[in-house]
């Protein structure tokens, strides 16, 4: 809602609230699945989608009146991306030493 009152284009402002977090939710969980069918670490780190998911599950039925709600949601993945972000950093770190 506050997007479109700033006249701000986003995925959500045009499919809606719901369709974004239902798209989310199951590009996540993609994401996870095809991870399972790479190399190693690859399902290792298919793992770390899960948490993405989860987040954003509870607001798979949100309409666009209730979308600000879900601003804990983006809070959350702030915080997800930084914890992701040092698990994938440590998984790479050890691939490559592993691979030497």
């Amino acid at each position: 809602m506050a997007d479109r009152e700033a006249d701000i284009s986003s995925i959500a402002t045009v499919i809606g609230a719901r369709a974004t977090v239902r798209l989310s939710v199951l590009a996540y969980l993609a994401a996870g699945i095809l991870l399972l069918f790479t190399s190693w670490p690859g399902p290792l780190a298919a793992i770390l989608a899960l948490p993405y998911a989860i987040s954003c599950a509870p607001y798979w039925n949100v309409d666009d009146d209730a979308a600000e709600s879900a601003n804990r949601a983006w809070r959350r993945f702030l915080a997800l991306n930084f914890a992701t972000g040092f698990l994938v950093t440590l998984l790479l770190i050890w691939f490559v030493l592993l691979a030497r």
